[in-house]
């Protein structure tokens, strides 16, 4: 690939920008069992970005920022009220130690099913995205994927990275987003 391309890439991502359009909106729950909520960004037809929300205020989260799971059992609170996720390295505080009448070792806690999430309600957030498009501006740098054989460029709402353009090798057209495609066709009602 030619890295002389990567201008290309930026002044095509640029150009394009006024050419996306609103796809689908969906929600999906991620393995750890928080709540997604994830929509595409179109481009002559084609699902060419994804952003994803905060399901409980609908805001805009930057690329890569992922909300902690929700806490297992009843009486879970909003997120407010959750621990952070902590850092794999960071000491894990003691379990508390009750013990049984008898005063031996602690008695487990019986297993308590995680609840189940509460529907998101993805009207305001559709609402949301004319506003989020208009926003939107491309970075003033592109990645190289060489291979994969494209250009990455970020997509810029109020100074954070939200998303993604992909380009061609030579940077001249946007691509499709198949990670996207297939995800909107398997969770976008």
């Amino acid at each position: 690939m030619d890295p002389q391309a990567a201008s290309a890439a930026v002044k095509t991502a640029n150009d394009a920008l006024g050419s996306l359009g609103i796809g689908q909106v969906w929600t999906r729950t991620a393995p750890r069992g928080e709540q997604q909520v994830q929509a595409t960004l179109m481009f002559q037809s084609k699902e060419a970005a994804r952003l994803e929300f905060d399901p409980i205020d609908g805001s805009l989260l930057t690329r890569g920022q992922h909300l902690p799971p929700p806490p297992d059992g009843p009486g879970a609170g909003p997120r407010e009220q959750r621990r952070p996720a902590t850092h794999p390295d960071e000491p894990v505080p003691p379990a508390s130690a009750d013990a049984n009448e008898t005063g031996d070792a602690p008695v487990p806690a019986a297993p308590i099913a995680p609840v189940p999430a509460a529907p998101v309600n993805l009207d305001p957030i559709k609402g949301k995205l004319p506003e989020f498009l208009k926003g939107l501006s491309a970075g003033q740098g592109a990645e190289v994927m060489p291979r994969e054989g494209f250009w990455k460029v970020p997509l810029i709402y109020r100074n954070r990275v939200v998303g993604e353009l992909r380009l061609s090798g030579d940077g001249a057209k946007v691509i499709q987003d198949f990670g996207a495609s297939r995800d909107a066709a398997v969770f976008a009602r």
